[in-house]
């Protein structure tokens, strides 16, 4: 469409013209940044972000030089033709200097300028066409319905009570990927004796820190599904270390809250290790 415009074209043409180049370049940036996201782990969002935007920028670089020096060798064609000899006009189009041809030259040389945009907008056009036919080439991806792990996780709330070392853990936690969390957990297990696979001690101690919830509330409140939440639940009632109240809530029994107590005292005290030695910056100052 950009490349049908001439002199003759009115406002309102080329206003609708853009409108639709636009519109439709405006919706397609950000579905190709979209698919770029999904198409990695949520580890390397922010590279795969930051790649896709500069890429764009070095072809935006490329392609603005590309199409400056086909205009550049149509408009100096096209003037040379147009234009009698011996006339001076500018060599660039310049808005206040074109004002001041004579009409003949100015009439000449906005022929010559529209023209030598033909062959740019078409070679975009090209261009644009090529990269649609490639974007079939792309792998089938399912959309993410969320930034979070697969597996149930905790997110990173506000601390719930006055234990910094157990939030900065929690928080620890969460910042792991979903394999580094399990062998964390397999681990800790293993250090304070606990007989309990990962999922099992993760739920565990989920529930040693909320009051009793249902099956549904707590399977909203770990953004989890119904069912992970229920079957994990139902391992850890044969296990005695969860009943059910007559409310329909899950609380710790009290073999639960005595291995809940020892799987948070063994991780303070791993934490505590990891973290010997290190003092947090001062944020007050010398004269405090």
């Amino acid at each position: 469409m950009l490349s049908r415009l001439h002199v003759d074209t009115s406002t309102p043409v080329a206003g609708a013209y853009m409108l639709v180049f636009g519109l439709g370049l405006g919706l397609v940036l950000q579905v190709l940044v979209l698919a770029a996201q999904n198409a990695v782990d949520y580890t390397y969002l922010g590279v795969a972000s930051s790649g896709s935007i500069l890429f764009r920028q070095i072809g935006g670089s490329i392609g603005v030089s590309i199409f400056g020096a086909i205009f550049a060798n149509r408009l100096a064609s096209k003037l040379a033709a147009a234009i009698p000899p011996g006339a001076r006009v500018p060599a660039a189009p310049n808005p206040t200097a074109l004002e001041r041809l004579p009409p003949t030259l100015h009439h000449a040389y906005a022929v010559a300028i529209a023209e030598a945009l033909r062959p740019v907008f078409l070679t975009a056009a090209g261009t644009a066409v090529l990269g649609f036919l490639l974007t079939w080439l792309l792998r089938e991806v399912p959309l993410k319905a969320t930034s979070r792990a697969p597996d149930p996780g905790d997110g990173f709330h506000v601390a719930r009570d006055a234990d910094g070392l157990r939030e900065l853990g929690r928080a620890l936690s969460q910042l792991a990927g979903r394999e580094q969390r399990w062998v964390l957990y397999e681990r800790l297990a293993g250090r304070a004796g606990l007989e309990l696979p990962p999922p099992q001690l993760w739920l565990l101690a989920r529930l040693g820190e909320r009051p009793p919830l249902t099956d549904p509330q707590l399977a909203e409140q770990l953004h989890a599904t119904g069912n992970r939440i229920s079957d994990t639940l139902d391992q850890l009632r044969l296990r005695s270390l969860v009943r059910t109240e007559g409310d329909g809530t899950a609380t710790l029994t009290a073999a639960g809250r005595a291995d809940y107590e020892r799987f948070v005292a063994t991780g303070s005290a791993r934490l505590r290790e990891l973290l010997a030695g290190w003092q947090p910056p001062s944020t007050t100052s010398s004269n405090s």
